[in-house]
């Protein structure tokens, strides 16, 4: 697949919003070393956090820091970027009113980032009710969770549901779980890939050094199959 469908489904680049980048020079530069790695689209998902943020305040927050960015991305080359979130995990999720705010515009995909720690089974129920409900489900970073065996059963539960699973490129590159990592995309049981982005400096983007290794280990059609799945998220959903 061409550069235009390879998609960065998770990153911290708008400017002065978390803990990602720190001002529009540090977005620039993120944007620039994404499309020259091949990246033709990019999910901004700022952290939300429902114990600190009101919803309507946080969009408030990231259009603001969008319009930052705005007027310099038309006039550079640059992947396109659609607004979504990370969303922290919190009691009550599944009943939670304007999630659709906090979904991949335009769809109803939502990023879920799970608790850092064994999760209980009520938390997993509420992370199948929002599938049923009708949400595309994506967990973030899923490779920070499974140092749990409860989790990892977890995870094959939901996968089972149709909730989708996407880890961070770097992760391939390195670590103790690079070969697990690489063995699950093989299988099937990784769906999407991010770079988790935050600065050029700490967890710079890296979907290119990431995607070669997985081409690398199990050939190119495997990376059409994950680009083809993001654009039909993205793109399927589109009104």
């Amino acid at each position: 697949m061409t550069g235009k469908y390879i998609t960065d489904f998770h990153t911290h680049l708008l400017p002065e919003i978390d803990d990602g980048s720190r001002n529009v020079e540090t977005t620039i530069r993120m944007l620039e070393a994404e499309y020259q790695q091949g990246v033709g689209c990019v999910i901004a998902t700022p952290h939300f956090c429902g114990w600190k943020h009101r919803i309507d305040e946080f969009v408030a927050e990231r259009q603001r820091s969008m319009d930052k960015i705005s007027e310099i991305t038309e006039a550079i080359k640059a992947p396109e970027i659609i607004m979504g979130a990370e969303v922290e995990y919190f009691p009550g999720i599944c009943r939670s009113g304007d999630l659709e705010k906090l979904a991949i515009e335009g769809t109803k995909v939502i990023l879920i980032e799970m608790p850092f720690e064994e999760w209980s089974d009520t938390c997993v129920k509420e992370i199948i009710s929002m599938k049923d409900a009708g949400w595309q489900i994506v967990l973030a970073h899923i490779e920070r969770y499974m140092d749990s065996k409860k989790n990892v059963k977890a995870l094959d539960e939901m996968r089972e549901k149709g909730i989708l699973m996407q880890i961070n490129t770097g992760s391939v590159c390195r670590g103790a779980l690079s070969r697990r990592l690489i063995r699950m995309i093989g299988k099937g049981q990784v769906h999407l890939l991010g770079s988790d982005c935050h600065s050029m400096n700490h967890r710079p983007p890296n979907m290119e050094a990431g995607r070669e290794i997985i081409e690398r280990k199990l050939g190119q059609a495997v990376l059409d199959n994950i680009d083809r799945r993001a654009a039909e998220l993205i793109r399927g959903e589109k009104r």
